[in-house]
């Protein structure tokens, strides 16, 4: 923590502070559901992978995502990492 406070001070200082508000809060309180027909437009199939330790996305997140993508006809499906934190991909690469 100590290592990276310096850069956090020069890139997130008190004239910027309504910038990282919005990347840091707003990102997450404002969301918004993908419109449908914004969905329709997937021509791939899409795997939802949703790690049980991240705070930021709730696996109701996941299934909501997944019952949308459905129901705009795109070929989806979902797993789960129990164990694994926000960026799941990273601390648990294995298949």
């Amino acid at each position: 923590m100590h290592q990276a406070l310096p850069y956090a001070l020069r890139n997130w200082s008190f004239e910027r502070l309504e910038e990282l508000h919005t990347i840091s809060v707003k990102f997450f309180v404002d969301r918004k559901p993908h419109p449908i027909a914004t969905l329709k437009g997937v021509q791939c199939p899409i795997h939802l992978i949703h790690c049980g330790g991240d705070i930021a996305y709730p696996r109701e997140f996941v299934d909501e995502l997944h019952q949308l993508l459905e129901d705009a006809g795109v070929d989806v499906r979902t797993s789960g990492i129990p164990d694994a934190a926000h960026f799941g991909c990273v601390t648990h690469p294995e298949p």
